[in-house]
């Protein structure tokens, strides 16, 4: 599946959990109750897909941080339309003045944790996909001398 693709499934789950959250379905999300854990196992379980069906170490990078940045910058725009309309979304308190470091913060360390999971699903998969000779693993040829 396209990175585009992947990275709008992530961005629609990450909108309905906003949804749920700032209509008070859900608790916030450093809660972490029952549904917000389904949420955060569904997008990653969709990062590591993208890592799985990458083309090597570096596409499975590029696409472990876009879809995962994606997701998280629906999140920080959820947390300012939760600031406008006094109701939290994340579960945090910070002074307002440190918000757009902790906004940052929030985008890079989820990028960060999207490049470790398709980076690790892309390793495991070369190790356990058949390549195209048959073989599971790498060959390594013989010194004949």
């Amino acid at each position: 599946m396209e990175t585009k693709t992947l990275a709008l499934i992530v961005v629609a789950l990450a909108a309905l959990e906003s949804v749920l959250v700032l209509s008070g379905v859900l608790t916030p999300m450093l809660a972490y109750s029952p549904g917000n854990i389904v949420f955060l196992i569904a997008r990653n379980a969709i990062v590591i897909y993208a890592g799985w069906g990458s083309d090597g170490i570096k596409d499975a990078v590029s696409r472990g941080a876009i879809i995962s940045a994606s997701g998280a910058t629906v999140f920080v725009i959820a947390s300012l339309i939760g600031s406008a309309i006094h109701h939290p979304m994340l579960g945090i308190s910070f002074p307002p003045e440190s918000m757009p470091i902790v906004y940052l913060a929030i985008i890079v360390m989820n990028t960060a944790v999207g490049v470790i999971g398709a980076l690790l699903a892309v390793l495991i998969a070369g190790f356990i996909r058949p390549k195209k000779d048959g073989s599971k693993t790498k060959s390594k040829a013989k010194n004949p001398g």
